[in-house]
């Protein structure tokens, strides 16, 4: 019943000062780097797309695809284990910086359309918040966990030599069989067979 019990706990979070601060950093760079590929998205790609397709609907490719996106990446689990007031303000400063960028950038055609700056800025918290509970729940592995791991490297790479080993000889032996039939074909042309 114990084991059962540790089984279902979620894994341990490391909640230091040094663990919380590179949790901050880290949030804060995925918020920037999300903001810097929006902004390049709708400037470019999104802007192109609405110049190329007129369909009155177009607009919504980007919101249904930050969407999805979104609710990917979303830490279900993880977000109740953050520590609330350093994820909330990084959640908080990413959407805001989501939001003057995409209204800076995006289309006309999607300005109107706010929910393509709603579905954005959530993608953007998404990721945020994904950084952030990555950050804090990494531990270094095992030795055992490294071992393991060469081990399987190594297996997988034994059994692709073989396998390349296996397929290469057979295409040599069908080759060969070819090969030689095409002689006794040139033979029989050479001799005016044809």
């Amino acid at each position: 019943m114990k084991r059962k019990t540790q089984r279902g706990n979620p894994p341990a979070i490391s909640t230091t000062r040094t663990r919380i601060a590179f949790m901050i950093v880290t949030g804060l760079v995925a918020g920037a780097a999300s903001a810097v590929l929006l902004r390049y998205l709708m400037a470019v790609a999104y802007a192109q797309l609405m110049r190329t397709n007129t369909g009155p609907s177009d607009w919504a490719i980007a919101p249904v695809i930050a969407t999805i996106l979104a609710l990917v990446l979303f830490p279900y689990r993880g977000v109740k284990r953050l520590p609330r007031l350093p994820a909330a303000a990084i959640a908080l400063i990413a959407a805001i910086a989501t939001g003057f960028v995409v209204r800076a950038s995006q289309p006309p055609v999607a300005a109107r359309h706010v929910t393509v700056l709603l579905a954005l800025c959530a993608f953007a918290v998404a990721i945020v918040l994904k950084a952030m509970w990555a950050t804090i729940t990494f531990r270094p592995p095992t030795q055992r966990e490294v071992a393991a791991g060469i081990g399987e490297a190594v297996i997988g790479i034994v059994f692709s030599a073989i396998g390349s080993a296996v397929g290469g000889a057979a295409t040599s032996s069908s080759g060969d069989t070819l090969t030689t039939g095409g002689g006794s074909f040139g033979g029989g042309g050479s001799s005016g067979s044809w």
